[in-house]
């Protein structure tokens, strides 16, 4: 995945109706930052927040 690829799923995240505000905030905080340290931050966000359907 390109860097421009990684950002436009970023952006997706945002937009998502049903984003969690922790989630959405630290992936906005990405975005701003763009360093590891926000980067680590957002996956652990994910984890948390994400719940997979299988």
């Amino acid at each position: 995945m390109t860097k421009q690829e990684l950002l436009a799923k970023v952006n997706e995240l945002i937009n998502a109706y049903s984003c969690n505000p922790a989630l959405k905030s630290a992936a906005e905080a990405y975005l701003k930052a763009q360093d590891k340290a926000s980067a680590e931050a957002l996956i652990k966000s994910l984890e948390e927040n994400v719940c997979s359907i299988r």
